[in-house]
């Protein structure tokens, strides 16, 4: 690695961009998206994704699935 490719790894770290990542700890989440996978027919990781983005007032998007080429 570069000294300018650590550098900019640094400074990323350095001063997260609250919009590109947010790591959520699943377990304080862990009621809501069990309530969420119990109503609807979805994954545990999809439970808790939705779980987080209803937690943090986050918009969720829904779309029809993509054919596959």
């Amino acid at each position: 690695m570069s000294t300018a490719d650590r550098q900019a790894l640094h400074e990323r770290l350095a001063e997260p961009d609250a919009d590109v990542l947010v790591i959520v700890h699943p377990r304080p989440l862990i009621r809501t998206a069990g309530a969420i996978q119990n109503t609807c027919a979805v994954s545990l990781i999809q439970a808790e994704t939705l779980a987080a983005a209803v937690s943090h007032d986050w918009p969720i998007r829904f779309a029809p699935p993509r054919a596959h080429q």
